[in-house]
């Protein structure tokens, strides 16, 4: 039964059982541009009970055009997976003076994604079937 059972795991199984063995870390990386250092991201893996989180995190100086060339900008994408790396929610947001912007997204029915994005202009939301 043991054979069995070890050799007739689905793919969901497998992923989910990797998954256990993946450890929290968290990476820490400086951007540069032409030699000079323009700001610093991070990227962090941690483990819930149910769920994998991701995080992305970038800060620094953001070349734009105009009167300024450079406007200090922050970056976050947040991702949320079960265990079997199905994904649940996931979220990103640019934080600066000129056209900052958040979106969200969750998964809803197993076979649809719900987006709501928030910007100056606050457009509505988006809902996706695939």
């Amino acid at each position: 039964m043991m054979v069995t059972r070890n050799a007739n795991r689905s793919d969901a199984q497998k992923l989910a059982e990797v998954a256990l063995r993946l450890q929290p870390a968290t990476y820490y990386y400086s951007i540069e541009r032409d030699g000079l250092q323009i700001g610093a991201a991070s990227s962090s893996l941690d483990t819930t009970v149910t769920s994998l989180e991701s995080e992305e995190y970038f800060v620094g100086e953001f070349p734009v055009t105009g009167a300024q060339p450079h406007e200090r900008t922050s970056a976050r994408w947040q991702t949320r997976l079960t265990r079997g790396l199905h994904l649940i929610d996931m979220s990103a947001a640019v934080s600066r003076p000129t056209k900052p912007f958040s979106i969200n997204a969750t998964i809803q029915d197993d076979t649809a994604i719900f987006i709501a994005g928030k910007k100056a202009t606050h457009r509505p939301a988006a809902r996706y079937t695939f």
